[in-house]
């Protein structure tokens, strides 16, 4: 007799599939059923909501704890037949092609699960922090060189213009700016070319490891300077640290503020060292 997940507490459908037609005794295969049912007996604080489809039936099941994604558990084609695939970060970055792991043995799926399937360590944390810091500061000081480089084709356009109506000074030329309802465009090339310029600033100090990473995982602050990690509560975060975090929480995800830091998203900051500053 197929097992029915279903019948267990920590089973459920997604918010879009409740609103299907798809009844909960319809998983695609009893090898997929019997596997989310056994490893969701054995974890009562794990959450496998059914996620996806097909052909009409439930293939796929996303496993959290506490809010935290730890992985998939879905039907996958392999080797002429279906199998069930057990996938999350550690199992893809074990792999030499990435994916996830692949196996007709219920068995061996389920002590993949119980082997991977965990909340990330702190390593972990900083791991896949590093990764989005890099991106998003790459991503903000892009941004800002592209707008940057806008204002200055601006302002060459204007200057190109009124150059070749007279020789007049640069005095002239702002006065010219003004004329035209233009005279902030000089002030909007200084605030494009500071903002690239604290972007910058920042970017190079997290890449020579100079800047501080502040992560916020279950209610604790984790503190990333150059190879020291450091754990604190809200109520013993240097004071330092808790005017930087508190200015830089005001914002939205992918500000930087001169001299504070990034806030990468709302639990994850990068700090300027002003120490480590090269300008």
């Amino acid at each position: 007799m197929t097992k029915n997940p279903f019948q267990l507490a920590n089973v459920m459908l997604s918010e879009e599939l409740r609103g299907t037609d798809e009844g909960i005794n319809n998983i695609h295969t009893s090898l997929l059923a019997g596997v989310v049912f056994d490893a969701a007996y054995d974890k009562p604080t794990w959450k496998f909501v059914a996620i996806r489809l097909l052909g009409g039936k439930i293939a796929g099941f996303s496993v959290t704890e506490g809010g935290e994604q730890l992985g998939t558990i879905s039907t996958s084609y392999f080797r002429r037949g279906y199998c069930v695939e057990i996938k999350n970060t550690r199992i893809s970055n074990k792999r030499e092609r990435g994916g996830g792991y692949r196996t007709t043995d219920a068995g061996k799926a389920l002590a993949a699960i119980k082997k991977a399937f965990s909340r990330k360590n702190i390593s972990e944390h900083i791991e896949e922090s590093n990764k989005l810091i890099s991106k998003t500061l790459n991503d903000i000081s892009w941004g800002k060189g592209r707008a940057h480089h806008k204002i200055v084709n601006e302002v060459q356009e204007e200057l190109l213009e009124f150059s070749r109506k007279d020789a007049e000074t640069q005095k002239l030329f702002l006065e010219h700016l003004n004329r035209i309802g233009k005279g902030g465009l000089k002030g909007r090339q200084e605030e494009a070319f500071t903002e690239m310029q604290t972007v910058e600033r920042i970017l190079r100090q997290y890449d020579a490891g100079e800047a501080t990473v502040v992560l916020l995982v279950d209610s604790k602050y984790v503190v990333k300077e150059s190879d020291n990690v450091m754990m604190f509560d809200a109520t013993d975060l240097p004071e330092n640290l808790r005017g930087k975090l508190g200015l830089l929480k005001l914002v939205d995800d992918g500000y930087v503020i001169t001299d504070v830091g990034c806030k990468v998203n709302s639990e994850t900051f990068v700090l300027f060292n002003a120490k480590g500053d090269e300008v």
